[in-house]
């Protein structure tokens, strides 16, 4: 998992071919600061709710993600919602036909 999403603003580019493993990120901060979630230059002006969280999560879609790790105001924003379901679909999307495959089992930990 990646630890830094932060939102871009459209276009995006089409997600990859679908990773054979989990790959996910992390919102860098909450979408009521769009100043800190937008990479360098922020756009102006900055958009108002739901475009930043849209933007973070197209970014993810984007980079082939398959979850995102979303804080809570934006996952209880009624505002959201409609962003959360949409953008669902796309990382789910971004799974494998087949789903993603279970750890080796042929790995050990030796002391």
């Amino acid at each position: 998992m990646v630890s830094a999403l932060y939102a871009v603003p459209v276009p995006h580019a089409p997600p990859p071919v679908p990773l054979p493993f989990p790959k996910g990120f992390q919102m860098v901060c909450h979408t009521s600061d769009p100043a800190r979630l937008y990479l360098d230059p922020d756009p102006v002006p900055l958009p108002a709710d739901p475009v930043p969280l849209e933007d973070a999560l197209e970014h993810a879609v984007s980079l082939g993600g398959q979850y995102v790790e979303v804080y809570e105001d934006d996952l209880v924003n009624p505002l959201s919602q409609p962003v959360l379901a949409a953008e669902r679909l796309k990382l789910i999307a971004n799974i494998p036909p087949d789903g993603v495959p279970a750890a080796p089992t042929n790995l050990r930990i030796t002391p």
